[in-house]
């Protein structure tokens, strides 16, 4: 965001690694932004490791069932 343009044209800029390495906010700040305490962030859909991804899925998935049974009506 800060950068002279012509040095960082045509990058890819990751969300959480600009808020950390660049801004120096810590994983603790970023662990405000969850919506569960339960569900870890979702790791990168596009460049992340697909077995992280797979796992989150998994996760949201059985937290989606269990969180089913309290919001049944």
């Amino acid at each position: 965001m800060t950068q002279p343009q012509a040095e960082c044209t045509g990058n890819t800029f990751i969300d959480d690694e600009v808020l950390t390495k660049h801004l120096g906010l810590s994983q603790k700040d970023l662990g405000r932004y969850r919506n569960s305490k339960l569900v870890p962030l979702m790791p990168d859909f596009y460049v992340g490791d697909a077995a992280d991804l797979e796992a989150y899925a998994d996760i949201a998935r059985k937290m989606g069932g269990v969180m089913g049974v309290f919001t049944k009506k």
